[in-house]
């Protein structure tokens, strides 16, 4: 195939301008050419520098820095007269590089594996929590570094957003269009279109898609992504643009040489067998980074591949719930957690049933029966948002947004969330947990189980009061969007872990204080 360098080098040798008439023209296009070559390289190190290999180590230690002053700040705003000169370096060095250890702890420095603010704030978090409880216990050893518990606060205070401000300074950099790593996806053209779109929309961990190759060569054209609704990048409403397919698969040393492309994205199907294992190997030799199409998709969307719902698949991973003690130990906080906050919550409650009374008849609390955790019904309770009456001529249907049926209270309780907090008592009995799929009523769940393969592994772990799916998704009202749901669910269900809970939380949060558009 060649290249379009090739066909510029010979444009220009059959172009006019060849002879003695054309020397001053021939003198300004080598001119003009040294100067695209400087420009392209000044762009090939400056996106270098910006990958997450090399920016990493900036990253680590302009945290280090910022830790440090946060310190001195805290120290110098408690007292100044507890600054000890004789102390302070050591302090700084202890304090810096355990706040580093306890960052990492968190992957802070997995740049790539950022999804969302919100993701990034519960790294940068918990992080910090975890380094300076090590600081706590390192003073244990070292009475020398001992912190204040003053400082502890105003330091914690201070660190956490100064972290955050410059870490969107270097996402900033790394989602700047001329610095962003360029990438090259193989696979079938609508698989392939589907994770390049993925991909090249994220506001985290993305990169820019020179184009997709193919297993066989086929005609030059373009392939349009098919996107579904609460997909990366598309809440804006705009379509996606097209991708162009560059070649097969035999193409891909020449395309990367020719791209610049830093990242091959494989997206495994029926003609993997046709792979180029022996050029990939090489040049991932060179450095190349070369990734799993389904794992890629998955660290920018938050959900799972769907393509990659195999029986086989499933049949080989044990990822699907936690351990028996670990589910006794999330229970028994859990548990305390939910009954504290009924106590201490009951204002709260009373205010709500008195606005729900004056609104509209009917009970205050609404009960229903869900599935639970191995396909248990149990009672759900809610604050009541809706008419009494809501099913009484229809039977069962889905919740959708601006739904007719919901009362003004209702509507503010739902836009809030606080139509869920009965649903403690659920957390008290040991039907929910705070975190995990949102459970679904019996009658909808006898249809999505003959429409919607695996869709009963949902129900491998207890349901939430809030989930995954809520933050990303938000309501659902058809069998289609019961299956983009799915997939975020079982995102969440194989990568369980208290990193992932808290920034479900925190999504929440924002939800709840308006934050985000999400239902």
């Amino acid at each position: 195939m060649q290249t379009r360098l090739d066909e510029q080098r010979e444009a220009a040798s059959s172009g006019p301008g060849s002879g003695t008439a054309g020397a001053g023209e021939a003198a300004g296009a080598d001119a003009g050419a040294e100067a695209g070559t400087l420009t392209q390289d000044v762009r090939r190190i400056a996106r270098h520098a910006a990958s997450p290999g090399p920016l990493r180590g900036v990253v680590v230690l302009v945290d280090f820095l910022l830790i440090a002053v946060a310190f001195l700040a805290a120290t110098a705003l408690r007292d100044p007269s507890l600054v000890d000169v004789d102390v302070l370096p050591l302090q700084l060095l202890v304090v810096s590089s355990l706040m580093v250890v306890g960052l990492q702890f968190h992957d802070a420095y997995e740049l790539e594996r950022v999804r969302s603010a919100h993701d990034l704030l519960t790294r940068l978090v918990l992080g910090a929590f975890v380094g300076l409880g090590l600081v706590v216990l390192a003073s244990y050893v070292v009475p020398e570094v001992a912190v204040g518990r003053g400082v502890f606060v105003l330091h914690t205070m201070l660190v956490v957003p100064a972290l955050l401000v410059w870490r969107y300074q270097v996402f900033g950099v790394m989602r700047d269009a001329t610095l962003r790593r360029r990438a090259l996806v193989l696979g079938e053209p609508e698989a392939a279109a589907r994770v390049a779109d993925a991909v090249r929309s994220a506001r985290f961990g993305g990169a820019e898609v020179v184009g997709i190759l193919t297993p066989r060569p086929i005609e030059a054209r373009e392939v349009v992504p098919e996107v579904v609704r609460g997909g990366a990048g598309r809440d804006d409403g705009r379509p996606p643009a097209p991708i162009p397919v560059l070649g097969s698969y035999e193409d891909v040393s020449e395309i990367v040489r020719r791209d610049e492309v830093a990242r091959v994205i494989v997206v495994k199907g029926p003609s993997d067998d046709l792979l180029p294992v022996a050029d990939l190997i090489r040049l991932c030799r060179g450095g190349l980074q070369v990734e799993d199409g389904a794992a890629a998709y998955e660290a920018v969307t938050g959900k799972v591949y769907a393509d990659r719902l195999t029986p086989a698949w499933l049949a080989f991973t044990n990822e699907f719930d936690r351990s028996p003690l670990e589910r006794r130990i999330r229970g028994a906080v859990e548990r305390t957690i939910a009954l504290c906050g009924l106590v201490l919550l009951t204002p709260l409650w009373v205010v709500i049933a008195l606005a729900i009374k004056l609104d509209s008849r009917g009970p205050i609390l609404f009960r229903q029966r869900r599935v639970g955790r191995d396909g248990r019904l149990f009672e759900l309770v809610k604050f009541r948002t809706m008419r009494p009456d809501a099913e009484a001529g229809t039977g069962p249907v889905w919740a959708q947004e601006g739904d007719p049926r919901v009362t003004p209270v209702g509507r503010i309780l739902r836009s809030t969330r606080l139509d869920e907090l009965p649903q403690l008592w659920n957390v008290v009995r040991g039907d929910m947990s705070f975190v995990g799929p949102r459970p679904e009523r019996p009658e909808f769940v006898v249809q999505l189980r003959e429409q919607v393969p695996y869709y009963d592994l949902r129900h491998s772990v207890k349901p939430g009061i809030t989930g995954w799916a809520q933050i990303n998704y938000g309501y659902g009202s058809s069998v289609a969007d019961a299956v983009e749901k799915l997939h975020y669910d079982l995102f969440y269900i194989r990568n369980l872990s208290l990193l992932l809970d808290v920034e479900v939380l925190i999504g929440t949060l924002r939800v709840v204080l308006g934050a985000s558009n999400r239902n």
